[in-house]
């Protein structure tokens, strides 16, 4: 990305009042394409309807949106002013097709009306707690076409720590999110866990990398 178009980025996070940029934006082209190429890997195509758990201001949502058939992208996003800076960022990249985007915290994914093909949760996992993961795995079973795939990244921290999201959002860093872990939620939920699916790329900020299966 050139450096004017990552300046007005830093720019409408400082306007809406969205938090100080930080390696999510400057980071912007390499994640975003990673999470694109990867899910392409995995068979995602214009046709599929796409959930985008953690959306945030739509970083991964200006390289979906552009690719997904009219109205075919679901974000949600804890973090309120994410909804208009998104909104922003769609507009300086010209980019006009419909996609449905809101604040959730409870986990309606139900609330949508729809069934999904693929579903992507970048660096939110990472951030759960673990009866948090668990409700997720719930309610996604609800929602997600069958054969539908969930991509996600975590970390295996040795001890769980809490942080402030923008200062604001409680989030934990969760421990011992090791394969036992996912392979007995996989036993739970009888879906499909698999960790560095084949073919897929280092994620770019050294991540575990995984897949469920519905």
């Amino acid at each position: 990305m050139d450096k004017k178009k990552m300046f007005k980025i830093i720019d409408l996070h400082l306007e809406e009042e969205a938090g100080v940029p930080s390696n999510r934006e400057l980071m912007w082209e390499d994640l975003g394409e990673w999470q694109m190429d990867s899910l392409k890997k995995m068979g995602m195509d214009p046709k599929h309807k796409l959930l985008d758990i953690g959306c945030g201001p739509l970083r991964f949502g200006t390289y979906a949106i552009s690719y997904l058939d009219e109205g075919n992208y679901f974000g949600v996003e804890v973090w309120e002013p994410y909804l208009k800076l998104g909104r922003r960022i769609l507009e300086e990249f010209e980019i006009s097709k419909n996609y449905t985007m809101k604040i959730d915290r409870g986990f309606d994914y139900e609330s949508f009306g729809e069934k999904f093909d693929f579903a992507i949760a970048q660096s939110v996992v990472t951030h759960m707690s673990v009866r948090q993961i668990d409700e997720l795995l719930d309610v996604l079973k609800k929602v997600m076409k069958p054969d539908g795939i969930l991509l996600f990244t975590f970390i295996n921290n040795r001890f769980p720590y809490s942080v402030y999201y923008e200062m604001e959002e409680p989030m934990i860093t969760p421990c011992k999110l090791d394969n036992a872990f996912f392979q007995a939620l996989e036993k739970k939920y009888q879906v499909e866990y698999r960790k560095y699916p084949e073919g897929l790329e280092r994620h770019p900020t050294g991540q575990a990398v995984a897949t469920i299966k519905f």
